[in-house]
């Protein structure tokens, strides 16, 4: 007849060898399906630019300041009150993609706040340059007025305004509200 412990000791061994496989298993699990959990998530350096507050400053007349929002160039124009009165006054027909001034900026209007990548192929406008005194795009023409919409060149498209809110008299919110 088996003594108490003689019994026991592959029972034990039985236990200890199937919770180290199953450890081992948890293990391998981890490092093989974790990763495909993570194809498709944003990286964690994205995450934290999805949604910034910048302050600008007081800006003088046609004043650009440029603010990187996920990756991208964001140029804030203070327009004068010249620029105003000649967005206001563009009639919708003479535009390529017609949308009006009030449209594109509801609230303190005097600043312009546009994704600064030029519709066509991308390129980066510069500031106060141009037939209509907005933004030109010195790689292929395209000319922008001071509220970013297309007047003329090969761009189909206005300027893109990003999601933002003014917090303060001197500091935009870029992002989803």
């Amino acid at each position: 007849k088996l003594t108490a412990d003689k019994i026991d000791k592959p029972r034990v061994l039985d236990y200890a060898l199937n919770s180290f496989m199953l450890g081992f298993v948890i293990y391998i699990a981890r490092y093989t399906l974790l990763p495909l959990w993570y194809v498709g998530q944003p990286r964690m350096t994205m995450v934290a630019q999805m949604n910034i507050e910048a302050e600008i400053g007081t800006l003088d007349e046609k004043a650009c300041k440029t603010v990187v929002w996920r990756g991208k160039p964001i140029y804030v124009y203070n327009r004068s009150a010249r620029q105003m009165k000649e967005m206001n006054e563009v009639k919708m027909n003479e535009l390529k993609h017609p949308e009006t001034d009030e449209a594109r900026f509801p609230t303190k209007r005097e600043h312009a706040v546009v994704i600064a990548i030029c519709t066509h192929l991308g390129c980066i406008p510069i500031a106060n340059e141009g037939l209509w005194g907005g933004f030109f795009c010195p790689c292929h023409g395209s000319h922008y007025d001071a509220s970013g919409r297309i007047r003329q060149g090969p761009a189909p498209l206005n300027l893109e305004v990003p999601p933002y809110k003014w917090i303060t008299e001197d500091t935009v919110y870029l992002g989803k509200l």
